[in-house]
């Protein structure tokens, strides 16, 4: 190789390099789940799914309140504004161009956004990370399991003011040995 070509192709990957860290690009931050992607007709395809990476429920606990990190909720904004995944936006996949352009700035300035739906058979989400990837988005990934699944956890939900929403997970068994000493 020639020191010319050399030199280029090194100003070409730092280039790359630098544009990737600028747009808050965080590489590897998320694994790979081995949530189901199942088809759905006009929504999640494998071929469009496997372009981000869709975490599980677990990963998705470990990113809510981590700086930097924004979900992104895909369903109606009525469903939205009764109970959704604590600080989560609302970005109705049916209604993507009305919503993205009040959100952009946010969207861009976040490290990383993980969006979600109506869990592993909607498809939403991965629509939603399409129409974020075709804006020059590229730091998402996809909580598989959705609202659905957040819900079914019994964990932390809120209203379109903030406040906590009661969860509709059932209830702790109650103590069986208490019961029998009385």
């Amino acid at each position: 190789m020639n020191r010319a070509w050399r030199c280029s192709v090194a100003r070409i990957a730092l280039t790359l390099a630098l544009s990737a860290g600028a747009a808050g690009l965080t590489a590897g931050a998320f694994k790979y789940s081995n949530a189901p992607v199942e088809d759905s007709p006009g929504m999640t395809k494998r071929e469009t799914a496997i372009l981000w990476p869709h975490v599980s429920l677990e990963e998705a606990k470990k990113e809510l309140g981590r700086p930097g990190v924004l979900f992104i909720d895909g369903r109606t904004h009525q469903e939205w504004k009764q109970a959704h995944i604590p600080g989560a936006l609302s970005l109705p996949g049916l209604e993507f161009d009305n919503y993205y352009p009040m959100m952009k700035d946010s969207l861009r300035k976040a490290k990383a956004l993980i969006v979600y739906c109506h869990g592993h058979s909607c498809g939403a989400a991965d629509a939603i990370c399409q129409n974020l990837a075709d804006h020059g988005l590229r730091n998402m990934a996809v909580f598989s399991g959705g609202f659905p699944e957040w819900n079914k956890a019994g964990l932390a939900k809120e209203d379109e003011n903030g406040k906590v929403v009661a969860s509709s997970a059932p209830a702790a068994p109650k103590n069986l040995k208490s019961q029998e000493n009385r």
